[in-house]
């Protein structure tokens, strides 16, 4: 797995030339995105895959999505008895070429390699760190449940990859239990903990959909809501369920009372 990433250098500080906010333009230069649907593949690439000026685009808004499973097919019972798939939705300020509002930061089972682990022992799949383009602000439509987090303003989406990558959380593996695949809420729990550490986030929620259900009572942290699922039927209704670990081979996890871990 490569471990290349943005160069510090950009980490924070780019700027793009838009006007923020409006949904306009953030400039007249926009090398064009090439990525199959999935999204850049940072695990096995490093972040240089992605045009420099895309990663030069800041940050406005951040969301921790809690995603449907697609099982629309199976019964209530099944649809809300599945984990949901944990993701980071970042929106933009401005508007890259006059189409991408922001980006999906999806870590995802690597399907095509095997998983491996000591005899006798847990195994884990190979996870891939996806970086997808998308063209819509703030929730995304396959969410159950989305909740937004308190953010410092000016980061670049470079200065986020750089944080992931050079703590080695692109190098995340999810357990297999019987050919199902578990930790993205591990890798979002340590993710959002990094920023955190480097002061750009309280963890503290501003916003979330859908209002009604809403949180469980006392939830207004993003670390306490990662502890739930979140059903299909009724849409967000947020039930417990403990955090399972992945294996990080290159980053020491951290854990915290304040992180529901099994």
């Amino acid at each position: 797995m490569s471990e290349a990433y943005g160069s510090s250098s950009h980490a924070g500080s780019a700027k793009t030339s838009g006007k923020s906010k409006t949904g306009k333009s953030s400039g007249s230069r926009f090398p064009p995105l090439n990525f199959e649907e999935p999204g850049y593949d940072v695990t096995q690439s490093g972040t240089h895959i992605i045009p420099q000026e895309f990663r030069n685009m800041i940050v406005w808004r951040v969301y921790v999505e809690f995603l449907k499973l697609p099982l629309d097919s199976s019964s209530i019972t099944v649809q809300n008895a599945a984990k949901n798939h944990v993701t980071i939705k970042v929106d933009f300020t401005s508007v890259y070429d006059g189409k991408y509002k922001g980006v999906r930061i999806n870590m995802q089972p690597n399907y095509e390699i095997g998983s491996s682990g000591p005899e006798g022992g847990p195994t884990y799949k190979p996870g891939q760190l996806l970086v997808k383009p998308v063209i819509y602000w703030e929730k995304s439509l396959s969410a159950a449940r989305a909740v937004e987090i308190q953010f410092a303003e000016g980061k670049s989406l470079d200065w986020l990859l750089f944080v992931l990558c050079s703590n080695k959380l692109h190098g995340f593996h999810f357990v297999d239990l019987q050919n199902k695949y578990y930790g993205c809420r591990d890798f979002v729990t340590q993710a959002v903990y990094q920023f955190y550490l480097a002061k750009y986030t309280t963890g503290e929620i501003i916003d979330t959909k859908p209002v009604s259900p809403g949180l469980a009572q006392g939830v207004d942290h993003v670390f306490a809501a990662l502890g739930y699922r979140y059903l299909a039927h009724p849409l967000g209704f947020p039930q417990v369920c403990l955090i399972d670990k992945g294996y990080f081979p290159e980053y020491e996890r951290v854990e915290s009372s304040f992180m529901p871990y099994h």
